[in-house]
């Protein structure tokens, strides 16, 4: 039996792997060409689906969707690598770029943000308050696509009148 002796240690946040509210809020308005924005939720929620306990919904502008879950072989496993970098660069990804991750809470940014530094990507951060808190605040800008959400849902678009 193992009896390790008590030590002392100090915590440090790594506060370069992280990005606040007002920083992403200042990069949205000045878009940075070399600046991608990531959002990890469902495209359900991506494209503004009414969540319970949620202000508004929808993304922000900018954001590309891509799914926390989209990098999981059905048995729960991670995909391979190679097939992890083909999607990241279908969407446009590149490794040199900064990289911003977001979702709710951010949690399953946090999943996101550990794939893309898997495939290689130095220069990503996330979001840890997340739409949770974007959300809230009205001075922060949301885009929103409802008619991909009714396509998406199978809802017909009300009938114009002639």
């Amino acid at each position: 039996r193992v009896s390790p002796k008590p030590g002392n240690f100090s915590v440090k946040p790594a506060t370069h792997t992280i990005i606040g509210k007002d920083e992403l809020r200042a990069m949205v308005k000045h878009s940075p060409p070399d600046m991608k924005i990531l959002d990890a939720r469902s495209l359900e929620e991506y494209l503004g689906k009414e969540v319970s306990g949620i202000p508004r919904p929808g993304h922000i502008p900018s954001a590309i969707h891509l799914s926390w879950n989209g990098f999981l072989n059905t048995n729960a496993t991670v995909k391979d690598l190679t097939a992890i970098k083909a999607a990241l660069e279908d969407k446009g990804l590149e490794p040199d770029r900064d990289i911003v991750c977001y979702c709710t809470g951010g949690v399953r940014s946090s999943w996101l943000y550990f794939v893309l530094k898997l495939a290689g990507f130095q220069k990503v951060r996330n979001y840890p308050g997340s739409w949770w808190e974007w959300s809230r605040d009205f001075a922060c800008p949301v885009e929103k696509d409802f008619q991909g959400l009714q396509k998406m849902l199978g809802i017909e678009a009300p009938a114009r009148p002639s």
